[in-house]
Formats: C-alpha cells, structure tokens, sequence
C-alpha cells in the first residue's frame, strides 16, 4: 500500500522533469539558428583575421628583405670606394 504513492510520486517528478527537459529543448531549438548564425560570423571574421596576418607577414618579410638588399648595396658601395 505504501508503494503505490510513492511511485506516483516519483511518476508526477518524472512528468514535471520531462516538462521541463521538453522546455530547454525547445530554447535550444529557437536558439540553434541564432548561435549558427553567430558561428559562421564567427568563422569569417576568423579567416579575415587569417588574411590581415598573411598579408602583414608579406609586408614584415618584405621589408626585411629590403633591409637586407640596402645592407648589401651598402658593403657593395664602401668596397667600391
């Protein structure tokens, strides 16, 4: 006898549980699309970032290698002379 209630008891948690499980579910689905949104975003601004950082590696090599050609003509020109 005593059984009965207390596995109505843990039934009616159980619905309440599932209620509540069914409910973030539904959150993360209506939010699912927005936070897609977000990580594709995300991504781009990611491989922008990726060129910006290429292309200022370019510049820092190629000055460098300017640096390194003015070095040369430098000890070029005072053999010359």
């Amino acid at each position: 006898a005593e059984f009965a209630p207390q596995s109505l008891k843990v039934g009616v948690q159980s619905l309440k549980l599932a209620a509540f499980i069914s409910n973030i579910a539904a959150f993360i689905l209506e939010v699912a699309p927005f936070s897609l949104n977000v990580a594709v975003f995300i991504l781009n601004i990611a491989a922008l970032m990726r060129k910006i950082a290429a292309f200022i590696f370019n510049v820092a090599a190629f000055c460098l290698k300017a640096e390194k050609m003015s070095k040369s003509d430098r000890t070029l020109m005072a053999t010359d002379e």
